[in-house]
């Protein structure tokens, strides 16, 4: 029972496209250009509890760096890292087509085997966007065509809120995932507890993220909170009889 370890380090990535017109739909890959990426990096701090911290980039800032050597900057080397296949391949043609930069951190989240993709489970996996509707997860529904309305070079705010809004979503779904993957109760309540404390120690995140901060996950995390903490402390102490709450216990769990 104790031998699960949730992943010290990961990262999530989210990004908001437009289309590129002249690229018919039948190749989505190299029929949209990002133009904001949000990467969440969640840290497990020495007492246990875990840390999240956002950086938003875009294709406006001042500088001209194109938006994936940007992005190979927060990326951290040998950690997890979640992204859907979709996005990865998206980045890799962008970067593709801009090659005064080299982006070594961005290549090996296209190419390398460590990336992990949570709707990609067994040969043929599921619709992201549809998963999350039917686990209760707030993932944004607008299209690339929607993002193209709202972007501005000069106020890139909404397509890196959107980008920021898909990231934590995708988190959400991976946390089910891998609760589900390793038969632990863990991944989903370490990363429900750590969003909910982050959202609601900003002002900015908890205008953004609003829907998420209330989500059903994140209420039934919330709801048992205590039992978790309890069945953690115990296992903590070597209690080989510690195990998670079931139907069994008496107790309902969500």
């Amino acid at each position: 029972m104790n031998e699960y370890q949730l992943p010290k380090c990961l990262q999530v990535i989210g990004l908001a496209c437009i289309p590129v017109n002249d690229i018919p739909g039948e190749h989505p890959a190299l029929a949209r250009r990002p133009v904001a990426a949000a990467v969440l990096t969640i840290v497990e701090q020495d007492d246990g509890h875990r840390w999240i911290n956002a950086i938003c980039v875009s294709d406006a800032r001042k500088s001209e760096i194109p938006l994936p050597h940007l992005l190979d900057k927060t990326l951290l080397p040998g950690v997890v890292q979640i992204a859907s296949m979709a996005d990865r391949m998206t980045l890799a043609m962008d970067a593709m087509s801009r090659r005064f930069f080299v982006e070594p951190a961005l290549a090996e989240l296209c190419f390398g085997e460590t990336a992990i993709d949570p709707a990609a489970m067994g040969n043929h996996g599921f619709d992201e966007r549809t998963a999350c509707r039917r686990f209760s997860i707030p993932m944004p529904e607008i299209g690339d065509a929607d993002i193209e309305l709202a972007w501005s070079r000069s106020a890139p705010a909404a397509a890196e809120d959107h980008a920021l809004r898909m990231a934590t979503a995708r988190l959400m779904l991976w946390s089910h995932v891998e609760a589900f993957r390793s038969a632990r109760p863990e991944p989903f309540f370490e990363t429900m507890l750590a969003l909910r404390d982050w959202i609601d120690a900003s002002e900015h995140l908890t205008a953004v993220l609003a829907d998420i901060g209330n989500s059903r996950p994140i209420r039934r995390a919330d709801s048992f909170a205590h039992h978790y903490r309890d069945y953690r402390q115990r296992l903590a102490a070597g209690d080989e009889t510690a195990r998670w709450v079931s139907f069994e216990d008496g107790l309902f769990h969500a």
